[in-house]
C-alpha cells in the first residue's frame, strides 16, 4: 500500500490501517532500533521500542506529513531514550558494578552489530527481512514464508545460502 493512502487511512482511524502499518514497516523499524541498541537491551526491551514507535504512529498521525521519515525518527529516538532509561536504571541500583563491560569492550561490541548488521542488510531484499523477522523477531518458517508469498522450503534455502554469504563476509574480514 501507498505511503499516502496508509497515512490518510491512519488518520481517518481504520483499525485495519495499523496492521497494514506494522506489516509494511516492522522490518523497518526493527533495523533501525536494533541499529541504535544493539546489543545493549533485552529482546523485550527491543520489542517495546518496536511497539511504541507504532503506538506513536498511531497517537500522532494528524500530525504526519511523511510517514517514512516519522518512522525512523521515531524509531531512533524510542530506541536512544530506552538504552538511556536502561543505563540509568542499572546505575541506580547499581547493577552496572558487576559485570561491568570496559569501554573498549562496549565499543568492540557495537562495532561487530554494526558489521553484522551492515553484512545482513547488504544481503537484500527478501533476505534481508527473512533474516531479522527469524533470528530477531524470532518468527516462524511457515509465517514468514507465507507473510512474503514464498514457500517454505524457498525461505530455507534462502537462510541457509545467506548464512552462507555471511561466513564468508565475515571470515574475510577476520570477524568470525
Amino acid at each position: 500500500m501507498i505511503d499516502s493512502v496508509l497515512l490518510e487511512r491512519l488518520k481517518r482511524r481504520k483499525e485495519s490501517s495499523v496492521e497494514e502499518l506494522i506489516h509494511k514497516y516492522k522490518s523497518y523499524v526493527t533495523a533501525i532500533v536494533f541499529n541504535a541498541i544493539g546489543t545493549s537491551a533485552s529482546k523485550e526491551d527491543i520489542e517495546e521500542v518496536i511497539q511504541d514507535v507504532f503506538v506513536s504512529v498511531w497517537n500522532h498521525a494528524e500530525d504526519i506529513n511523511n510517514l517514512k521519515a516519522y518512522i525512523a525518527v521515531t524509531a531512533k529516538n524510542t530506541a536512544i531514550n530506552k538504552l538511556r532509561y536502561i543505563k540509568e536504571a542499572a546505575e541506580l541500583t547499581g547493577m552496572e558494578k558487576s559485570g561491568e563491560k570496559t569501554p573498549e569492550e562496549v565499543v568492540e561490541g557495537k562495532e561487530m552489530t554494526a558489521i553484522l548488521y551492515r553484512a545482513i542488510e547488504a544481503l537484500g531484499e527478501p533476505d534481508c527481512e527473512i533474516f531479522f523477522r527469524y533470528y530477531y523477531n524470532g518468527e516462524k518458517i511457515s509465517d514468514i514464508a507465507k507473510e512474503l508469498g514464498l514457500k517454505d522450503a524457498t525461505v530455507k534455502s534462502k537462510m541457509k545460502r545467506g548464512k552462507e554469504k555471511l561466513r564468508e563476509y565475515l571470515l574475510g574480514r577476520g570477524e568470525a
